[in-house]
């Protein structure tokens, strides 16, 4: 009987110790995180008919945005997308040889736990950009009203950190002063900004 018990009792030991663990896992699976911050490495890419589709090679940028998270699962936040591009072809833009864009959004959006650690944040907002444009020695600006949608995937690796996979649609209107038939090749940008980098999380 005493060789029974001392052969039992380990493995009682064992199973309440990964009994205890799986349920303390549970638990962080099931807590939603206060607040995120991601930062990522963007690569811009522009379509329709506008001057920086026809006259830019755009580069890679740097994404950072912020959310908090509501027990309701709704969000509100705001982000910041930088990127610079290089003019490729002179006839489509004018004077100007790179530009350095700017977009500021505050958001607001909904997240949803897809699996253990596993989330989906979709956020839509309202906007500010600018444009700014080198010639030399010669800069300018044009700036205007900017939409963006987005599409976001967190992975938490711990409770402090995680993987973060975003896709951003900016919707750019510009206010360049031009003729009426170029008005809309100056002054209504699309762009569609897939990046890739990490997450930060607060409980």
């Amino acid at each position: 009987m005493k060789f029974e018990y001392k052969t039992i009792f380990p493995i009682l030991c064992l199973v309440y110790v990964m009994n205890t663990a799986a349920q303390e896992e549970t638990k962080k699976s099931n807590v939603v995180p206060f607040g995120i911050f991601g930062i990522s490495y963007s690569l811009p890419i522009s379509y329709g008919n506008n001057f920086v589709m026809e006259g830019y090679n755009l580069q890679g940028g740097l994404n950072l945005d912020g959310r908090v998270l509501f027990p309701s699962n709704w969000t509100i936040g705001g982000q910041l997308n930088y990127f610079k591009g290089n003019v490729e072809n002179i006839s489509a833009v004018g004077g100007i040889s790179n530009s350095r864009i700017l977009h500021l959004h505050i958001t607001g959006g909904y997240s949803l736990k897809l699996v253990n650690y596993l989330r989906l944040h979709i956020a839509v907002g309202p906007g500010y950009v600018q444009y700014w444009h080198t010639q030399g020695t010669t800069r300018f600006k044009d700036d205007g009203f900017s939409l963006t949608s987005n599409l976001a995937i967190s992975y938490n690796l711990n409770d402090s950190i995680g993987i973060y996979l975003k896709l951003d649609h900016q919707w750019d209107l510009l206010q360049v002063d031009t003729a009426s038939e170029l008005n809309g090749f100056f002054n209504d940008i699309k762009l569609i900004l897939p990046s890739v980098g990490i997450a930060l999380f607060t409980f």
